[in-house]
């Protein structure tokens, strides 16, 4: 098991005193019962599975596990029942394991090849949760009859765990969210941010807008360049996951801002001063820049204003002088991007079909 891999656990005998873990085929094996219980990990009271554990369905069971795993840092799956079934009682036990409990089987396939030895996540981890069906007075219920926390991997941590494929996908009440946003005309952006607001995630953490989902589509090739708004989570994870990928942020967006944070200050040298930036903008010696850049701090006034230092701070990301030498089909500019923005307005629409707008 590997150091700092957080240990809970909970045992409970069954009908013949022993316990059940997943062995290297994935099915359930007998081990040694376990007597200690650990609990570690800033994991909430009312989230920690129990022996005798009571649910109304196998689904409610799932769910809770689910947000157990999910808080801890792992996922989990539904594993097959074995035994104990009865006849014509349907399923009267289930196990849930860790998503990577069990180890991988490679299986012929149909014209009698075997398949390609792909990279599996399964290690056997013994981690697990099992139910069972009992009925008091007639009225069924699910109970848990074991319970091991134990994995024999490292755990994600919060910031991660969202990432795992289990939890990257998309409701069906947001699927629905979303065809209605786009009936109202609203923006992709504008949904997005919205749904954001609603869940009480940071930007850009939405489990179906990860940026892993955006290099799928890429079939794994990171773009040359890429542009965004001046977003602070998206610089962080831009320069994580797409390392030799040059990314800028476009200039429209930071204009747009402009008459919110120097107008004031400024008054009636607002006009010249935004003539200025823009000359410094489109200059083409990055030296001339810096030089440029401090004579209009100190013609303006501008020492200590914390716009003007992010700005500075930032300007590999914006000024022309540090982009020239990347390709951006010329999509940095603020006239390009209304210019393009206004032209595709009129010819698509939230009904619009993707053929109709390729013929047009």
């Amino acid at each position: 098991m590997s150091e700092g891999t957080s240990l809970v656990v909970e045992t409970s005998e069954n009908d013949d005193g022993t316990e059940f873990s997943a062995d290297e085929s994935g099915t359930i094996d007998e081990m040694p019962l376990l007597e200690d219980t650990i609990l570690s990990r800033q994991t909430s009271v009312n989230l920690v599975p129990f022996i005798g554990q009571r649910f109304v369905s196998q689904d409610a069971a799932y769910e809770f596990y689910c947000s157990f795993s999910k808080q801890c840092g792992f996922s989990i799956r539904r594993h097959r029942t074995r035994g104990k079934d009865g006849v014509g009682r349907g399923i009267t036990r289930r196990d849930f394991t860790c998503h990577r409990g069990g180890y991988p089987q490679m299986k012929p396939s149909e014209d009698g090849k075997l398949q390609r030895n792909r990279r599996s996540s399964r290690c056997g981890c013994p981690a697990y949760m099992r139910i069972v069906k009992k009925a008091d007075f007639d009225v069924p219920e699910w109970r848990i009859t074991g319970f091991s926390n134990i994995h024999n991997h490292e755990l994600l941590k919060s910031n991660q765990v969202h990432l795992l494929p289990a939890y990257c996908s998309i409701s069906a009440d947001d699927k629905s969210r979303i065809c209605m946003f786009a009936k109202a005309g609203m923006s992709v952006r504008q949904m997005l941010r919205l749904m954001e607001l609603e869940k009480g995630v940071k930007l850009g953490c939405l489990p179906f807008t990860e940026i892993d989902t955006f290099i799928g589509f890429m079939k794994g090739n990171a773009p040359k360049t890429i542009l965004t708004d001046q977003n602070m989570w998206l610089k962080d994870s831009v320069s994580v996951e797409l390392p030799i990928t040059k990314h800028a942020f476009c200039i429209w967006h930071i204009l747009a801002k402009f008459s919110d944070w120097f107008s004031v200050q400024l008054g009636s040298k607002y006009d010249n001063w935004k003539a200025e930036f823009h000359r410094l903008y489109n200059l083409n010696s990055v030296d001339e820049f810096e030089v440029g850049w401090s004579d209009m701090i100190n013609a303006y006034g501008l020492h200590g204003n914390k716009h003007i230092i992010s700005l500075y701070a930032l300007r590999t990301y914006w000024a022309l002088p540090f982009l020239r030498s990347h390709f951006f089909a010329g999509m940095t500019s603020a006239s390009q991007a209304e210019s393009i923005n206004v032209f595709i307005q009129r010819i698509l629409f939230s009904q619009s079909q993707l053929d109709r707008f390729v013929e047009q």
